[in-house]
């Protein structure tokens, strides 16, 4: 693996824009299960439904994504795709145990949303940034994504234990210590954000701004 290839600034950019989108994402998918079964004690299949329709509408959204990229620019499609996103994790601050399966439902759709809508166009415009050495952009961004996805699904069961005392269980602390990993996960997406705001716009605005 190539790592000179992060000396270019607009890559490593979209690579920690994707690092941490994946980290967050996989931290997700370990979250919630732990948290509608383990912490508010409903059924495996009562997990299942909720998150269904949000893996649905991410495919959807994958689709779209790119398509918007097209029309008005990456920029606005990364701070639509985070702001959706945003909204979607400060909703699970407010989960509490007797959360209904709806409300949980069209939360986690929001933010699924906003994933779907940042995934696949932030991965193209960081390989489109080192379009003359893509092959070593696309090792790189795949073994960095790996990596994050797998510590984010890890860090997210740690940061919960911690915060609720060392043990999850179906009590208050639980849920406290749920609402603030939603916290913690809402301020990386705002980190996201700026760096969108700040550095991440269409490749030929970036050629004719240098």
């Amino acid at each position: 693996i190539n790592l000179s290839i992060l000396k270019n600034n607009y890559f490593m950019v979209g690579t920690i824009f994707i690092c941490i989108l994946y980290s967050c994402l996989n931290g997700c998918t370990a979250l919630l299960p732990l948290f509608i079964q383990g912490i508010a004690y409903n059924s495996a299949i009562f997990s299942a439904s909720v998150l269904l329709p949000g893996g649905l509408l991410i495919i959807v959204f994958n689709i779209i994504g790119p398509l918007l990229t097209n029309r008005i620019g990456i920029k606005k499609v990364l701070i639509m795709g985070c702001i959706i996103s945003i909204i979607g994790f400060a909703a699970m601050m407010f989960y509490t145990q007797d959360s209904s399966f709806e409300f949980m439902t069209i939360t986690q759709s929001i933010r699924y949303i906003g994933v779907g809508l940042a995934l696949m166009p932030a991965t193209t415009w960081s390989l489109t940034m080192v379009s003359d050495k893509v092959e070593d952009g696309t090792a790189v961004n795949n073994t960095l994504r790996q990596i994050s996805a797998a510590i984010g699904s890890s860090m997210v069961v740690v940061i919960v234990a911690i915060l609720a005392g060392g043990s999850i269980d179906h009590n208050s602390a639980s849920v406290v210590a749920f609402n603030q990993t939603s916290l913690i996960l809402l301020i990386l997406h705002i980190v996201m954000l700026i760096l969108t705001i700040l550095f991440i716009d269409d490749k030929d605005k970036i050629e004719n701004s240098n």
